[in-house]
């Protein structure tokens, strides 16, 4: 799996963010998202497209999505 360098740049914020909510969240968080994309990884094409070949991923906790596509070239 390819990451753009937005995505660190967003979990960095959005974990930074967890953390100034509450001590300890911003693991939670990042152990949500792990979570989401290791499923991903074993099932992606049951994400339905939304546009553009794009899926999308939606952790169970945490309002943050995961947005990604299949490169079947690969």
């Amino acid at each position: 799996m390819l990451f753009f360098d937005e995505v660190q740049i967003d979990i960095i914020g959005a974990k930074n963010w967890y953390k100034k909510q509450k001590e300890g969240l911003e693991i939670e968080f990042s152990e949500e998202i792990e979570k989401a994309i290791l499923y991903l990884l074993k099932t992606p094409k049951s994400y339905s497209i939304r546009y553009k070949n794009i899926r999308i991923s939606h952790p169970k906790r945490f309002p943050f999505n995961i947005h990604f596509y299949i490169d079947e070239k690969d």
